[in-house]
């Protein structure tokens, strides 16, 4: 088992009264990745790429993507 990140932290500017407070990320040993996508042809010249990306896992979860405009010449 993997032991947690913490960060104990507090805004610069504010008063010390304010106080701070704790940052916890808990790295997993298991993380399933995927990605999806698909590449549209318009024309000849012109096409489009779509993609996802994810990650997830007991504590985490990530999701991203991309879009292109393809132009030939």
């Amino acid at each position: 088992m993997t032991q947690p990140f913490e960060v104990d932290a507090r805004f610069s500017l504010a008063p010390s009264a304010a106080g701070g407070f704790r940052s916890t990320f808990k790295n997993d040993s298991v993380v399933g990745r995927f990605t999806a996508g698909m590449d549209i042809q318009l024309t000849t010249a012109i096409g489009v790429r779509v993609q996802y990306h994810g990650r997830h896992s007991a504590n985490q979860n990530e999701h991203g993507g991309m879009a292109r405009l393809l132009y030939r010449f």
